[in-house]
């Protein structure tokens, strides 16, 4: 039977049908007015839902089509997905710093004789990690990102079985397996985050707390990366660090299939499979990714070849092109930019400017911590993974305040403590000597780094996740950890040049140490004066709210109030239209028309 079509002004209203195991958001039909899709609403006396409800009609636009994702959970189901969306988070970085405590032992057992080739253990996973996130993020916006989530996992699971298995092989195995690795990571991040940033109104509580809980898995995943490849290298063999990461990885793209729910499916992700391929910005990611990667790998071969060799420097000029090009590409050339500069404000640059300065210092902090721990201190992998213990309690604590802080100060004055935070990292290591006790300056730096994390990661991603339409939240995340990884991989590349350069030929190998770390040190004093005038800024001359919806639903129509319903309502992952639900009570908004059930198109 046809429906008949509502009059002018009027909606329909979608009933939901109920599913226990996956979760599929569908959208109400389009307004007859406008063409923006209507979100449902519905009575809840949760507290949580009532501020969250308040934080969205303070907002703007009421809602993305089909409504906020988490409207549509259990209290289970919501659980399950926080859950997993940390673990997307956690994973990555603990693939990040499973090589730390392992250093030594690679170095033995590939017949590495050139330090200076030592960062690409970090570098080549960061570097693949933070160049390809843009494009990833985009191909969630095309094939869906719980899809590129799973792909990710599973990507990352059989890499890193080669990893592992290249301990037969080479070192540049063993490399070119770290950059893959790399690769899978890309896929899970931006997307996950996408998920998140598309799950919770604005400024809500449970956005707050759902975001501090993804920042407080970064030093969580990097300390268990650390301590699981510690005790695994010195008591199995370091192969197994990474095949305990393929287990996981696999079991995560399981769970990932039930826990993670599916928005609903934008015009472009109903195309067939060449056409949505053909809706990427291959320019701009040909030219984006090539200049970064030429930069990188630029300034990380400098000092083994030197400057003077030709193909170095002209290595890092053609980068500097490719990068121009892009940014030229994004604002006259492509149609649907990989980054649309356009959108970002001013804000935007500042937090990204900060948070590049920041993860930047922690590179360089984290990377000579362990090699100083391991090659000056001579500690087992476990001894020192013991010895950087300190900096889990201190996430917890960091964590917690961060959510706190959130809701009472602006994201410039969290970014500046982060990056005074960052910053004393380094200058506290800077100032130990070969025979300083750990508990003092070592200690000390243990102690203030983790809030740089906490801090910096949750309230960088909060403020691009509200700067941008729901369609780019890809795009937010995307940014975010791009930065935060290319620039762990960049201040790695400088810092080995000027340890090379002042490390006496590797014959006073803690010079070279020193010296690093005072080049964290200047670059985090850098980002301090970034968000000084951040600071100041956002206090002269305070940008313009962003509608989380995008100009193209601002509309009388499209402002009705969003209300959380009830955590019993979910989504059935076998319908791609809605379903009517009989037995269940349907509430209907002040002012809209109740639709018979028979009109209700089934799928």
């Amino acid at each position: 039977m046809t429906a008949p079509q509502p009059e002018q002004g009027q909606h329909h209203v979608p009933s939901y049908k109920s599913s226990d195991s996956e979760l599929t958001i569908v959208p109400s039909p389009a307004s007859p007015v406008t063409g923006a899709q209507t979100p449902t609403t519905s009575q809840s006396h949760d507290p949580l839902d009532l501020e969250a409800n308040q934080a969205a009609q303070q907002s703007g636009p009421k809602g993305p089509p089909g409504g906020w994702l988490a409207q549509h959970m259990s209290r289970n189901q919501e659980i399950a997905f926080n859950i997993t969306i940390c673990l997307v988070q956690l994973l990555p970085q603990a693939c990040l710093t499973t090589c730390f405590p392992i250093i030594k032992t690679l170095v033995e057992d590939f017949g590495i004789s050139d330090p200076a080739v030592l960062p690409w253990v970090v570098a080549a996973y960061a570097l693949s990690f933070g160049t390809t996130i843009l494009l990833a993020g985009r191909l969630g916006d095309i094939f869906g990102h719980k899809n590129v989530v799973m792909l990710g996992f599973t990507w990352l699971s059989l890499f890193s079985v080669v990893a592992g298995l290249s301990r037969y092989t080479s070192y540049e195995v063993f490399f070119a397996a770290r950059a893959m690795q790399g690769l899978g990571s890309a896929m899970m991040n931006p997307n996950a985050l996408a998920l998140l940033g598309r799950s919770y109104p604005p400024n809500s509580k449970s956005k707050i707390i759902a975001f501090s809980a993804f920042g407080l898995c970064a030093p969580l995943g990097a300390y268990t990366g650390m301590l699981g490849s510690a005790v695994l290298g010195q008591l199995v063999h370091w192969s197994w660090s990474f095949y305990v990461i393929a287990i996981t990885s696999a079991g995560l793209a399981v769970v990932a299939r039930f826990s993670l729910p599916s928005p609903p499916k934008t015009p472009k992700q109903m195309l067939p499979f060449f056409k949505k391929l053909g809706s990427m910005d291959w320019l701009g990611g040909i030219t984006g990714v090539g200049g970064l990667v030429a930069i990188q790998i630029s300034l990380i071969s400098a000092p083994v070849q030197g400057w003077n060799t030709q193909w170095v420097y002209m290595l890092l000029i053609i980068g500097i092109i490719l990068v121009a090009f892009f940014v030229i590409v994004e604002l006259k050339v492509s149609i649907e930019p990989l980054v649309p500069f356009r959108l970002l404000n001013s804000d935007v640059a500042f937090v990204l400017a900060a948070v590049a300065c920041g993860w930047g210092t922690f590179g360089v902090w984290t990377y000579y911590l362990w090699r100083f721990l391991l090659g000056v201190w001579n500690d087992s992998p476990l001894q020192a993974a013991l010895h950087v213990l300190p900096i889990v309690p201190v996430a917890l604590i960091a964590a917690v305040l961060t959510a706190f802080l959130m809701r009472k100060t602006q994201p410039a004055w969290i970014l500046l403590g982060a990056l005074i935070a960052f910053t004393l990292g380094p200058t506290f290591l800077a100032t130990n000597t070969t025979t300083s006790p750990y508990w003092t300056f070592t200690f000390l730096s243990l102690l203030v780094t983790p809030f740089g994390m906490d801090m910096s990661f949750p309230s960088a991603t909060f403020v691009m996740s509200n700067s941008l339409p729901i369609d780019k939240q890809g795009v937010g995340g995307s940014l975010v950890t791009t930065v935060v990884n290319y620039s762990i991989s960049l201040g790695l590349g400088l810092a080995s040049t000027v340890e090379v350069r002042t490390n006496d030929n590797g014959r006073d190998m803690f010079r070279g140490f020193h010296s690093a770390w005072i080049f964290g040190l200047g670059l985090g004093l850098i980002g301090i004066v970034v968000c000084v005038v951040f600071v100041l800024k956002s206090y002269l001359w305070p940008s313009l709210p962003t509608t989380p919806l995008g100009l193209a639903t601002v509309s009388r129509v499209a402002e009705q109030p969003i209300t959380r319903m009830k955590r019993a309502e979910t989504f059935s992952s076998s319908t791609s239209t809605v379903v009517a639900d009989s037995g269940r009570e349907k509430i209907t908004p002040p002012g809209l028309p109740v639709i018979p059930e028979e009109y209700v198109k089934s799928g």
